[in-house]
């Protein structure tokens, strides 16, 4: 990584209720990012009206609503523009009418025409808004919505209701929460009841990571909240109640990689991109993994994910926690013929044990 000198004191001007950050130093996009890493941080995606609003907000308050500022996003090879993830930006893109004109490769919020969006040369120096990042590109909105009126909106964006997978996704939500103010506060996430069952949007069965509050649900409502009373456990609550609420990608943030690797030269690779291999926990993890695999033409094509047996012979994830409750193993599997875990094309991706040192195509998810 690119080491970043910055020879004038960085002035941290004002932290919204987002968790934005406004620097004043001017530097190129690329510095601008290396800085808001070096904070912990990232160059701000402006992905919704509210954040946008917050943006402007927050150059208002500081005397810059005259000044053109940085934010994420860059123009890849195949002119599509991307956060610096690589990943494309959202349905959300206020451009100034003729915008991008080709005028540069790197994203701004032009002064000019009121902060809107506007391609302009990379090594232009300015000053840049940061934020803090959930690693599972889960997003905060905080107007107060019904259920259905927040899963709603979460759609508008090109997301969902955020779904509560793991351990891993829970503390990132509730890290979200925190890093925002609102960990005293109720908030919806993804989760209806239907019949004896509790379902995602997309009808899903949500099973195995079922982390409920003591004596919940106790059928005082049928949408899923995280109740701040008690550490945002899970809630069964009214639908009709607004609350904010966290959207998450559709694609529960997976991303698969075409280059063949063994196993640990796979984790290597997540981890050089800042995620881990894709834990497998649920029905629901293993629906986005498998149509992942499909939607990019590995239908046939064995995966490296997360697991590998340890010393005492039980598997583990990557992070030594011990494969429970949700296990699909092929039929006779594991049998003993390795000690890491692949989804195994030839039965249709359910798990096999495999030797480790086999080179195939591997799926990340976000680390912790």
């Amino acid at each position: 990584m690119k080491m970043l000198v910055i020879s004038t004191v960085l002035i941290l001007l004002y932290r919204t209720p987002f968790g934005l950050e406004l620097f004043q130093d001017a530097l190129s996009h690329g510095d601008a990012q290396a800085s808001c890493e070096a904070n912990g941080m990232s160059l701000v995606i402006d992905s919704n009206a509210d954040i946008h609003s917050a943006i402007l907000s927050l150059l208002s308050s500081n005397g810059l609503d005259s000044t053109d500022i940085w934010i994420n996003g860059e123009q890849d090879s195949s002119g599509t523009w991307v956060d610096n993830n690589g990943n494309a930006l959202g349905s959300y893109q206020p451009w100034e009418d003729g915008e991008p004109n080709g005028s540069g490769a790197c994203l701004q919020l032009w002064a000019y025409v009121g902060h809107k969006w506007d391609d302009t040369p990379c090594s232009v120096t300015k000053p840049y808004v940061c934020d803090y990042i959930s690693p599972f590109g889960f997003q905060l909105f905080r107007e107060a919505k019904s259920h259905s009126d927040a899963q709603a909106t979460c759609v508008d964006n090109g997301m969902s209701l955020a779904i509560d997978t793991s351990r891993h996704t829970h503390s990132a939500i509730l890290s979200l929460l925190d890093n925002n103010g609102y960990g005293g506060t109720d908030a919806w996430i993804n989760g209806n009841q239907d019949g004896s069952k509790w379902v995602t949007s997309d009808g899903d069965e949500l099973t195995c990571y079922l982390p409920w509050q003591d004596g919940e649900p106790n059928g005082s409502g049928t949408c899923l909240q995280l109740w701040a009373a008690v550490g945002h456990k899970w809630d069964d609550t009214p639908c009709s109640i607004t609350k904010p609420f966290v959207c998450g990608p559709t694609d529960l943030g997976f991303r698969l990689f075409e280059d063949t690797r063994g196993k640990d030269d796979a984790q290597a690779s997540c981890e050089a991109h800042g995620m881990t291999l894709a834990i497998d926990t649920s029905p629901i993890t293993h629906k986005v993994i498998d149509g992942l695999l499909h939607d990019n033409g590995y239908a046939n094509t064995d995966a490296w994910i997360s697991g590998q047996q340890d010393g005492s012979g039980a598997w583990v994830d990557n992070y030594g926690d011990e494969l429970t409750c949700y296990l699909p193993w092929t039929s006779g599997e594991p049998n003993g013929s390795g000690a890491c875990l692949q989804l195994w094309a030839e039965r249709d991706h359910d798990w096999d044990d495999t030797p480790c040192s086999i080179t195939k195509p591997y799926v990340c998810e976000p680390a912790e």
